[in-house]
């Protein structure tokens, strides 16, 4: 009799008519709008599509709408989905997210969410992080001059001093740090004293377009993030 009527349903352990609608509505062709499902139904659906082994069609299904809704989701949730279910593209978003969620942001649950491994990966990166930003903003590029900059040593002097009340104040507010990004475009419309035009060009198209500090930042996060996932999901 069960099934076969409304007052004897189907008993399966563990799910819920929620994750068996969404279900249902996913193999009729009829899946909701992504911005319908909350993080719940998702971690539930991908429960079951391991529980009663779905197809890989499924499967991928519930990780793209994750992957669409992945802003909406901690960073460590993402860690942990990716861990437990071995997607190894949630882990490269949510260690990435991780790297820039403040300290204050990250509670207990989260560091159990993410494990010890992770959280010590993530201490040790945000630490040397940290030191690299201090650095960049207490160590301007060196000067390069442009062939007719007509006062050199005040044109690095004055370089200096613009990078360190510039960009090192921007990198380094207590209360509102920025971003590199954001810093260098906001560096970019000082006054810049007695830096020639011409100097000031020299630096911003031959230098600062390639040795960007956020790119070496970049690829160290990439590095570790990388090491660290090839360990955890071999």
């Amino acid at each position: 009799m069960e099934g076969k009527v409304d007052e004897h349903p189907i008993h399966l352990e563990g799910l819920s008519t929620d994750v068996f609608d969404i279900f249902v509505q996913f193999k009729f062709g009829r899946p909701c709008p992504c911005e319908a499902y909350t993080n719940k139904d998702l971690k539930d659906f991908l429960e079951f599509t391991r529980k009663f082994q779905c197809s890989s069609f499924t499967h991928d299904f519930v990780i793209s709408r994750i992957k669409q809704r992945h802003y909406l989701f901690h960073p460590s949730e993402l860690i942990h989905i990716s861990i437990n279910y071995e997607i190894p593209d949630l882990f490269t978003l949510g260690f990435n997210r991780l790297v820039q969620t403040p300290w204050t942001d990250i509670e207990n649950i989260h560091r159990d969410y993410m494990g010890s491994e992770v959280f010590t990966t993530l201490v040790y990166v945000k630490a040397l992080l940290d030191e690299h930003c201090r650095i960049v903003a207490a160590e301007p590029p060196l000067m390069q001059h442009a062939p007719n900059c007509p006062n050199k040593q005040a044109c690095t002097e004055d370089w200096r001093a613009v990078w360190w009340n510039g960009m090192g104040r921007l990198l380094l507010d207590a209360r509102n740090p920025q971003p590199f990004d954001e810093a260098f475009e906001r560096f970019r419309l000082l006054e810049f004293g007695r830096v020639g035009s011409d100097c000031k060009k020299v630096m911003f198209t031959q230098v600062m377009s390639i040795n960007i500090p956020r790119i070496h930042a970049t690829k160290f996060v990439d590095n570790v993030r990388d090491r660290l996932l090839k360990k955890l999901l071999p």
